[in-house]
């Protein structure tokens, strides 16, 4: 029972990442078609945006690594980690502060 509900959770999450994904990229594509038929410029240096989106995706992961990785050390101490302390928290918490800025920063 709570395999699947796991695996449920797991696969919507999946699902919602992929989906704004897709929806990102056909935004993109349009603005860059619009922006195109009305003769605006496109930046030159378009390596920058795709070293921060790089960024923005590994970021939160090693975040979440680093985290666990803490949490274990803890436990080796004998000491009691607190929630952070884990990969999904500390994923989580990095994603947020991550996307937070992302908004921010536009």
């Amino acid at each position: 029972m709570i395999v699947s509900l796991f695996f449920e959770i797991l696969l919507q999450f999946i699902v919602e990442v992929l989906g704004q994904i897709v929806v990102q990229l056909l935004v993109e594509s349009g603005i860059k078609g619009v922006s195109n038929a009305l003769g605006f410029e496109t930046p030159k240096k378009a390596y920058f945006a795709v070293i921060g989106y790089i960024l923005l995706a590994f970021v939160p992961i090693l975040a979440g690594i680093l985290m666990s990785a803490r949490g274990r050390f803890l436990i080796k101490k004998q000491k009691e980690p607190i929630r952070i302390d884990s990969f999904v928290y500390g994923y989580l918490f990095a994603l947020t502060f991550t996307l937070v800025r992302f908004y921010c920063g536009h």
